[in-house]
């Protein structure tokens, strides 16, 4: 785990100001600068009171945390191990893929609406309206002319 967290860092400073940088920048320095920001007093408080119970318990039980850790891994190993890793991958590529195949579909829209732009109602716009010239209204009275027929 530590090769693993040193070896991002190398890839930090390596990969200075392209997107894997970037990204690895915002995951490893901002978003825990933001999270070691916002902690309050309260949380100090807890923090301290935690940590001052877990020493009280631990002074009075001796060595029985110990054995009750001991006595919990074979439990906590056989729940890790009945979650098989393939699944987690399994659920992950399914995930990738269907994230792959919303934007393409979004980008064969975009081709199709800018090739033929009667394809823009499949990309969610409003169709554009025609204008149509008004004609005149006949006059209910066929024999006078329109605009005498209009003024009685």
């Amino acid at each position: 785990m530590v090769v693993l967290f040193l070896a991002f860092w190398s890839a930090l400073t390596a990969a200075r100001g392209t997107p894997v940088g970037r990204l690895l920048h915002r995951v490893m320095v901002e978003i825990p600068a933001a999270t070691i920001n916002s902690t309050t007093r309260g949380h100090m408080l807890l923090a301290a009171g935690a940590f001052g119970f877990i020493c009280i318990v631990t002074w009075f039980g001796e060595a029985d945390g110990l054995r009750m850790l001991g006595m919990a891994v074979p439990d906590a190993a056989a729940w890790v191990t009945t979650f098989e890793i393939t699944a987690y991958l399994d659920v992950i590529s399914a995930l990738i893929a269907v994230s792959t195949a919303t934007r393409l579909r979004a980008i064969k829209l975009q081709v199709l609406t800018a090739i033929m732009p009667r394809f823009h109602r499949l990309a969610g716009k409003p169709r554009s309206r025609s204008i149509r010239q008004r004609c005149r209204a006949k006059a209910a009275n066929d024999d006078d002319g329109g605009a005498v027929a209009l003024a009685s």
